[in-house]
């Protein structure tokens, strides 16, 4: 017989079960210090598959282990992800299959249930069944006495075909109202306010010009570090302190040499204390594009960790270790958050007015972070990513002209013949910055020149 937790035959006492004896399992079955993920999930559901098998004597509920573990994933899937309008019907299911329910009923009654053949939910709790998230033919009847609540569909020409009808503004509006007061989109901090001006008609069909403030939108960088740590935290190596004060100078050589950071006649002490370094070491990516939306310009500021091997698992390695097959590691761990939108035109003097909003974010790097295991993470930004407009704004590259490419630095005429741009001198930051702030002829620093007003 072919079993299924989510089938509409599927008896509803088992389903709601199941799923009580998970959310019971998930709160208070922690994993222990020396215990895999995937040997903790293992043991959460041996523990689930030893209350079913104590609340469901008969033979009609038995159910294997192995079974159960495939086939629980699809049904945690149909409570967690049940649409939220129909929450109602919802909380209406789980009342009427609660295990207490189940208790009161008389032998014979219980006798008309089984896992697969659900004889008595279908006589005496069809409306329940037909709630569950599973379109079945034979709770057509039940859905025409209580009709569910649909959307207007709206029909072309000759009622052929139909499409639904969009929500209203005002719908859509009090949803994102309510999820943003729930918690479950953040609306950030309003910064960098900016005047513009716009031509309306008066009442008197007069042109006139008035002045309206726009507010960019940023989240702070360290909720942005805090909620990536919390959904990477998975996918990283977690050594304690004392785990590598007793690594041998093989071991350490070895994990040194597989990130090609092995460096010859280094102490075993400094080996140990530069491998901890790397292995909590996040380096963050930060990327920004300008585009036309709606005839204005827009300025979005996206965040990203890179991948790192040394820092986290490898796909095989986390397979190994959770279970869990096709699995992205790199696509998991550098999934970009957005950090600022803002209202902004395409010149250098309108995007400078995020710089300072941006520093702030960074001083708030030398703040450390913790994971749940206590190791301290440092977070690095270093890295950029953009189109050429963009890159020439990070690194204060002019745009356009003779000289154009933020990168190599060779001449325009020159920029498509790959031997030149591979052997220009790549500037750093900090030899851009003593082009401006140096002499190169008397070696003095040049801002001291400058009036106290116009210094940087």
């Amino acid at each position: 017989m072919v079993i299924s937790l989510v089938h509409p035959h599927t008896c509803g006492f088992a389903k709601a079960a199941i799923w009580h004896f998970t959310k019971d399992v998930t709160e208070k079955i922690k994993r222990n210090d020396n215990e895999t993920p995937y040997q903790h999930r293992v043991r959460s559901v041996q523990i689930i598959h030893e209350r079913f098998g104590l609340t469901f004597t008969n033979k009609k509920f038995s159910v294997d282990f192995k079974t159960l573990q495939r086939k629980l994933p699809d049904l945690r899937k149909k409570f967690t992800t049940w649409n939220l309008r129909k929450k109602k019907e919802r909380e209406q299911y789980l009342e009427a299959f609660l295990a207490d329910n189940w208790k009161a009923l008389s032998v014979e009654q219980k006798a008309e249930h089984s896992l697969m053949d659900r004889r008595g939910c279908f006589h005496r709790y069809s409306v329940y069944q037909s709630f569950f998230p599973v379109q079945s033919k034979k709770f057509q009847g039940c859905l025409e006495e209580n009709p569910r609540i649909r959307r207007k569909k709206l029909r072309g020409q000759g009622g052929e075909i139909t499409v639904a009808t969009p929500q209203s503004i005002d719908s859509v509006k009090a949803e994102l109202r309510g999820k943003i007061l729930l918690g479950e989109y953040s609306v950030g901090q309003q910064i960098a306010p900016r005047k513009y001006e716009k031509m309306v008609l008066n009442d008197n069909g007069e042109i006139v010009k008035t002045e309206f403030v726009v507010e960019g939108r940023k989240q702070p960088l360290i909720e942005i570090r805090e909620r990536t740590l919390k959904n990477q935290e998975k996918f990283m190596r977690h050594r304690a302190d004392d785990e590598y004060g007793i690594m041998t100078h093989e071991s350490v050589t070895t994990l040194l040499k597989a990130i090609d950071e092995y460096n010859e006649g280094e102490s075993l002490k400094s080996m140990q204390n530069r491998l901890k370094d790397i292995e909590r070491t996040r380096h963050i990516r930060i990327r920004h594009d300008l585009s036309t939306i709606a005839n204005h310009g827009h300025l979005v500021f996206m965040v990203s960790s890179l991948y790192d091997p040394a820092v986290h698992y490898t796909n095989a390695e986390y397979q190994n270790l959770t279970g869990c097959k096709k699995v992205d590691v790199q696509t998991k761990v550098e999934t970009p958050e957005v950090y600022i939108v803002a209202r902004s035109g395409s010149s250098d003097v309108e995007q400078l007015t995020y710089i300072d909003t941006r520093l702030e974010c960074l001083e708030d790097l030398s703040v450390k972070l913790q994971t749940n295991a206590g190791n301290v993470v440092n977070d690095i930004m270093r890295f950029f990513h953009g189109d050429s407009p963009a890159r020439q704004l990070e690194s204060g590259q002019q745009k356009g002209g003779n000289f154009y490419c933020s990168g190599c630095g060779a001449k325009a005429q020159q920029a498509y013949d790959l031997d030149i741009c591979f052997s220009c001198h790549y500037l750093s930051l900090t030899e851009r910055q003593q082009l401006v702030l140096l002499d190169p002829w008397e070696e003095k620093i040049l801002w001291q020149k400058f009036p106290s007003h116009s210094k940087i």
